[in-house]
């Protein structure tokens, strides 16, 4: 049968009753939303089915509903250990029971780095991207788990997450309204009496970031192709930011902001994309959007570069857009 287990205690069948079902409605909603995504989903099953063979013993990261880890038992895995750190983990087990693969569907309740497994496995499958990419810790999670869990020559989905910078003027509107300016803060003043300028609207970078389903910046304008910030390949031990990469601009305009968007790949396909031009309308993602407080204008002659990601698996997570000062040297936008 299914099993449950918390923490270090190891899988032993029938070793764990199921308490009565406290999974809070923010979850149900959160992952109701997720299958909502029919994109998303769909996309990740047909990388599951393609990647798992008759066999395989499979690992369910940060299981949720137990959605691909019912996919891998079909897809042929002779076991999979589905790990799931919150109460969601009792609902998977129902999930494996009313699908009919719960003799092969052993459910783990407990963070990753604090289980331990009776065997290696061949394929990891997991979805730990945020909003922000590496803000769920998917980079020090999956090399965690491709070290304690996985055999050598073992398969990752997905095996790689690319970060890309498109340089954009926002209708006035949007970005008015984005960030804390002085017209909002003139608004507050005026409904209720109150002086908000103390409010801070940027950083001490000079920048301010909010998030943005993709799909609504359909209308936004691009000043320039999508540009490669980072590469990664989940698994290994992540290396430190490597400077300034070249953000090219070839229509001119006012730089308004920089949108960020991610592709995951298995292998050397690329498999899901968040990029405006790409996202389907039921998306639930929302995308990194790096406003400047002094909006430059530039054209193809503006030499720019941005300076993006985490220092290390655990490190914070920025992102600065870079003018060239004609000296040599690289300076932040304000």
């Amino acid at each position: 049968m299914t099993q449950v287990v918390r923490g270090r205690r190891a899988a032993r069948p029938g070793a764990v009753r199921l308490r009565a079902m406290t999974v809070g409605a923010d979850a149900l909603e959160l992952h109701g939303r997720l299958l909502d995504h029919r994109s998303r989903t769909d996309a990740y099953l047909k990388v599951v089915r393609a990647v798992v063979r008759p066999g395989d013993v499979v690992v369910d990261l940060g299981s949720g509903t137990g959605v691909f880890g019912v996919a891998a038992v079909r897809a042929g895995a002779a076991r999979v250990y589905a790990i799931e750190a919150s109460p969601m983990a009792r609902l998977v087990r129902r999930v494996a029971v009313a699908n009919g693969v719960e003799q092969r569907m052993t459910v783990i309740r407990g963070w990753s780095q604090q289980v331990q497994l009776p065997e290696r496995a061949d394929v990891i499958v997991s979805e730990l991207i945020g909003n922000e990419p590496f803000a769920e810790g998917v980079l020090g999670t999956t090399a965690d788990a491709v070290r304690r869990f996985l055999k050598p020559g073992g398969r990752l989905v997905p095996s790689g997450l690319r970060v890309l910078a498109t340089p954009m003027q926002l209708p006035r509107e949007v970005r008015r309204n984005a960030v804390i300016g002085p017209d909002r803060v003139r608004r507050w003043q005026e409904w209720y009496g109150i002086d908000f300028s103390p409010l801070p609207a940027f950083g001490p970078d000079g920048s301010a970031v909010a998030y943005v389903n993709p799909w609504e910046a359909r209308d936004w304008k691009p000043l320039g192709p999508p540009t490669e910030v980072r590469d990664i390949e989940l698994g290994l031990r992540p290396t430190r930011n490597k400077g300034p990469v070249s953000l090219p601009v070839d229509r001119p305009g006012r730089l308004d902001a920089v949108l960020l968007h991610f592709e995951l790949r298995s292998g050397n396909r690329t498999f899901l994309s968040t990029a405006f031009d790409e996202v389907d309308q039921d998306n639930h993602w929302d995308s990194p959007v790096h406003y400047l407080r002094r909006p430059p204008a530039v054209g193809p002659r503006t030499a720019l570069a941005v300076r993006y990601g985490p220092d290390g698996p655990g490190g914070p997570v920025s992102c600065a857009v870079l003018e060239h000062d004609g000296d040599g040297n690289w300076r932040a936008l304000h």
